[in-house]
């Protein structure tokens, strides 16, 4: 809701028999009536103008009420000048004795120092969670930032990436009042100008049927969480981006940071097999191999100091490239991967994107976390090809995968389709392989779920292509098997056209560890019913026929 700028322009008059100065004071208001001063939102952080110690803060401010216009002052008179307790941080920048200034740590000040009839008028920024804190303010904290949720919610919520859209502009009006606070004249006056309608990607259907899926699949694995993407890969809209557990958008007080920043976009996972797509179309894209070279495998392949082997035990085999991705061989991997070397494994590393957040319209993004090439160790190039030692976001995951999906081109996620009646930006889109390598990635990933680990997202009638990912948690001291896993399943449907990718992450499921256990069937009911609620047409109408008898 847009703000309105009143100017007030105190005229001199005498009182008393002392000519009383002029001055100009500014204070914002939106057209609920709730004065505003001095505060705004700015990088996730609330702006608050405060006078030096010594001096009341509210000298400077009118706070009474505005004649007839009903608009009640923000801030009452209390011992800090607002009438606000202290925030709770070691480094109080209300307490002068507890270092700095009047304001605490001069790091605190984020821009504006200017000077209102000769009294310095600092502005401090501070981080929302002391908004919510703030208990004595006269207003909520949805009306603090205009919009539609609590700061705290807010704090991650797309709202605030378009805020300055969606606020509109303030109107302004200009009014000469004598020194008793009488209004005198209106001089000048601009309108309101109402913010823009945000139009989302997101389809509510798709989303609620994605959110309903992962509190199941989080009970029945008794996990710590679960995270869910569905994009369309032709044009990088996220149809849904879900997430469990959930919280009550109508009580986020009660909700810590956990439970209300969107993973999908904050949080970084080491992903484990689903990685293995990287290594793969490097040595396919380097002419290196084929899809049918074939390897003999030993039960584990030395690298530096360690022996690595494959998820389950087995005896020496002799697998193809496509059959080392298909039952997700981590000695296969590194095999590849000592093939294209480090040098070039860094290289489509970062061809893929990871390392680099992707861009989406939503704040708080991460860029995963890659090792440059510069300080890989003699063990890394057994680590990083098989998803260990690196971490992505599940938005980045999904994103590479849908440019599998389409064609080898990344296109660039994002959830806003139209701000009022225009495109916000234009998706960035780049080629990652080429089209006849993407044919044999798209090909192999098929048969993983044909014949290969990820069996248990196949859908009947339809052809999916995807891969599953068990990623090991480090800790201080590395990995260890009671720190848990990831449990991931990504993949394309139906893979000779795709029209949708899914990403299912499972955080520290109990009883089974396996994507292919855990996150694959998630997958397979998101898909199987968004393709339903979409009416694609079958691909593979025999693999129905086949699935009921």
């Amino acid at each position: 809701m847009p703000r309105w700028v009143i100017t007030l322009l105190l005229a001199s008059a005498f009182v008393g028999g002392l000519a009383a100065p002029a001055r100009a004071d500014t204070i914002s208001y939106l057209d609920d009536g709730v004065v505003r001063v001095g505060v705004d939102l700015d990088r996730g952080g609330l702006i608050v103008y405060l006078a030096p110690s010594g001096t009341d803060p509210s000298a400077n401010l009118v706070d009474a009420t505005l004649g007839d216009q009903g608009i009640q002052p923000w801030f009452q008179a209390g011992p800090d000048g607002f009438g606000n307790p202290a925030p709770p941080y070691e480094s109080n920048p209300w307490n002068p004795s507890l270092g700095g200034d009047a304001f605490g740590n001069e790091s605190w000040v984020d821009r504006y120092t200017g000077d209102n009839d000769g009294t310095t008028i600092h502005t401090e920024t501070y981080p929302l969670q002391w908004a919510l804190s703030n208990t004595s303010c006269t207003c909520t904290i949805e009306q603090w930032i205009t919009l539609d949720g609590a700061a705290v919610k807010l704090r991650m919520r797309l709202e605030l990436q378009y805020d300055h859209k969606l606020s509109g502009h303030p109107g302004k009006q200009t009014i000469v009042r004598d020194a008793t606070g009488r209004s005198i004249d209106v001089i000048s006056s601009s309108p309101v100008q109402e913010g823009s309608a945000v139009f989302t990607t997101i389809d509510h259907t798709i989303q609620s049927n994605a959110e309903q899926v992962l509190r199941a699949t989080v009970s029945e694995w008794g996990a710590r969480g679960a995270t869910a993407i569905v994009l369309d890969p032709r044009t990088g809209d996220v149809l849904a981006m879900a997430q469990a557990p959930g919280y009550d958008a109508n009580n986020t007080g009660s909700a810590g940071p956990n439970l209300t920043r969107n993973r999908a976009v904050t949080d970084t996972y080491e992903p484990g097999s689903t990685f293995k797509l990287v290594t793969v179309t490097g040595v396919l894209s380097e002419g290196l191999v084929k899809p049918t070279t074939r390897f003999t495998l030993p039960v584990c392949i030395q690298v530096a100091n360690y022996c690595i082997h494959d998820a389950e035990g087995r005896n020496v085999v002799n697998y193809s490239v496509a059959q080392i991705l298909q039952y997700s061989s981590n000695v296969g991997a590194i095999t590849l991967a000592e093939k294209l070397g480090a040098p070039a494994l860094a290289r489509w590393i970062d061809r893929f994107g990871f390392g680099h957040p992707t861009g989406i319209d939503f704040p708080g993004e991460s860029s995963g976390l890659v090792l440059p090439l510069e300080q890989w160790s003699g063990s890394t190039i057994g680590n990083v090809p098989i998803g260990q030692g690196i971490a992505v976001t599940p938005i980045q995951m999904a994103s590479v995968y849908a440019a599998v999906a389409n064609d080898g081109v990344w296109v660039q996620p994002h959830l806003v389709t139209r701000v009022g009646g225009r495109a916000p930006f234009k998706p960035a889109r780049r080629r990652i392989m080429s089209t006849a390598v993407d044919r044999q990635v798209k090909s192999m990933l098929t048969g993983v779920v044909l014949a290969g680990t990820g069996t248990a997202a196949a859908i009947p009638g339809y052809t999916v292509a995807g891969k599953t990912g068990t990623g090991s948690i480090p800790g201080p001291h590395g990995y260890a098997d009671s720190l848990g896993y990831m449990a991931s399943f990504v993949g394309m449907v139906p893979a000779s056209d795709p029209r949708l990718v899914v990403l299912v992450v499972v955080d520290r499921p109990r009883g089974a560890i396996f994507g292919g256990v855990v996150a694959a069937p998630a997958f397979q009911s998101i898909a199987k019913f968004d393709l339903q609620y979409l009416e694609v047409p079958p691909d593979a109408p025999r693999t129905a026929l086949s699935a009921t008898g």
